[in-house]
């Protein structure tokens, strides 16, 4: 296979509403999309686009490093594409094109992969007023869903609390909660509040805590699953952690990882016995796709935080993984989506 053409688009994609968590605001998502074709006519897509605040890259850091990328590739075969040195968005963006051309060229290919899937997916409540946020979680409910992940980490943690007791009064234990501190509390605060939420049934908590030692004693102190998200800084770091914690869960951005090296944090979790969850950092309708491709090598049932479709005024292609009745649809043979741009 020899790459003929590369070429970048950007985008630039504005939310219904500004997303808040308890480190950051945003409320437009930009980025880059690679265009590959091969000596076929084959075109694939990948997405570059780093979160502020999370990627230790920036756009035009990454945009610099694809032009390079486009500028060398053109009548090369694919012997290098995986491996790569570049940032890990830029990685992602890269791999996840190059891997959409490899399974237009070798369909025995498709069948190293799970061949189809019913992905289920949760639905996310910002920083909220409790209001809202109950009138948001029904609508939810209403569409299907049974997991929802609430954002905590109020100036006033009783705010959090309140919410999280109306939540079970009005809608009982048939919905599992979520909760998503990011690194909100330091380690005391964490048990303490963590300690007074046992009673409400959480199915885990994304990062209490402000660094990976306070999130393994809290993790120890208390009967509330954590998650790890923020402390997986890089490849190295999540194998370590994933191995040698006691950490089950562990929620992957693979915007912050790669395409490939995401597999294989995948496949040592199933290893052990241990949960890749595949969560979103606003991708387009593109980037969504190599992610829902993701969430389908797992093997477990557990939600995936991928409902992020209707966030978007407008999305820059077709988005076909929306969620229906709560859960994402994959088909190996519809993998990757012709999309049109």
């Amino acid at each position: 296979m020899i790459i003929k053409e590369a070429s970048l688009i950007p985008f630039s994609l504005k939310l219904n509403s500004t997303f808040k968590n308890s480190k950051s605001n945003f409320s437009n998502r930009n980025g880059l999309i690679l265009k590959l074709v091969d000596e076929s006519g084959n075109s694939a897509y990948g997405e570059c686009s780093p979160l502020e605040g999370f990627s230790k890259e920036s756009l035009q850091d990454a945009e610099k490093e694809l032009h390079d990328f486009c500028k060398d590739v053109i009548n090369k075969s694919n012997e290098n594409f995986f491996n790569l040195s570049y940032s890990t968005s830029v990685n992602f963006c890269i791999e996840q094109a190059f891997h959409s051309l490899l399974l237009q060229h070798n369909f025995e290919l498709k069948s190293y992969y799970q061949q189809s899937k019913k992905i289920k997916v949760n639905a996310v409540i910002g920083l909220t007023n409790i209001e809202e946020a109950i009138n948001l979680i029904s609508q939810k409910i209403n569409l299907g869903y049974d997991t929802i992940k609430l954002k905590v980490g109020r100036e006033n943690p009783y705010d959090d609390f309140l919410l999280i007791e109306k939540v079970r009064e009005i809608f009982g234990n048939e919905i599992k909660i979520r909760l998503d501190a990011n690194q909100k509390w330091n380690c005391d605060e964490a048990i303490e509040y963590l300690l007074n939420l046992e009673q409400f049934n959480i199915e885990y908590i994304e990062e209490p805590s402000s660094s990976f030692c306070s999130n393994l004693k809290t993790a120890d102190s208390t009967n509330i699953q954590v998650a790890l998200d923020e402390s997986l800084t890089d490849f190295q770091t999540a194998q370590e952690f994933i191995t040698d914690s006691s950490i089950n869960f562990f929620v992957l951005k693979p915007m912050m990882f790669g395409f490939e090296k995401t597999l294989k944090l995948i496949e040592l979790t199933e290893s052990i016995n241990k949960f890749v969850i595949i969560s979103s950092s606003f991708e387009s309708a593109i980037g969504k796709s190599g992610l829902v491709f993701l969430a389908a090598q797992t093997k477990h049932n557990y939600a995936h935080g991928l409902d992020t479709s209707e966030y978007f005024v407008n999305d820059n292609c077709e988005d076909f993984y929306k969620p229906n009745n709560s859960f994402i649809n994959f088909d190996i043979n519809k993998y990757p989506p012709k999309f049109i741009l």
